[in-house]
């Protein structure tokens, strides 16, 4: 589920919602396994500080059993709606930078690299890149002409 206004935005979501079995095609007695339920809910607010400058703090909370529940704390400063700078942190995990922009109305790209700060993740890798592309849906009443797009 998913709701927004101008300025706000939540959601929640779940996922494994039939407990599907897995089957591991190298274990000997290939029993399978039952997957749990993932719950995902999500939360932010744009402040806007003037016209060309806005806030826009955000929080994602994460569970499933019998894992820890984890978050993220994020906080992205965006300018005239096109370019935008943040930090995101994920609680005893990791440290990321994002960095943005909007190349129409229609699209957006960025970029994130994620830092890891846990010990024990460490073991596995040193951090982590990723490329965004977003694409915007027509907001609803509007109808788009040909110089959205470009």
């Amino acid at each position: 589920m998913w709701g927004y206004t101008k300025n706000f935005y939540g959601g929640i979501s779940l996922l494994q919602i039939f407990h599907a079995t897995a089957f591991n095609k190298e274990s000997v007695s290939n029993a399978g396994y039952k997957l749990n339920n993932h719950y995902f809910i999500t939360t932010g607010y744009q402040f806007k500080v003037n016209p060309d400058l806005s806030i826009i703090p955000s929080v994602l909370i994460k569970a499933v059993n019998p894992a820890p529940i984890s978050f993220d704390m994020n906080i992205k400063v965006k300018y005239q709606e096109m370019y935008w700078i943040g930090i995101s942190y994920r609680n005893q995990e990791s440290i990321a930078g994002i960095i943005g922009f909007a190349i129409n109305n229609l699209i957006e790209v960025g970029y994130s690299y994620d830092y890891i700060t846990s010990s024990k993740v460490k073991l596995f890798g040193s951090g982590s890149h990723e490329f965004m592309i977003g694409i915007k849906p027509t907001p609803k009443g509007r109808v788009r002409s040909p110089s959205d797009f470009w």
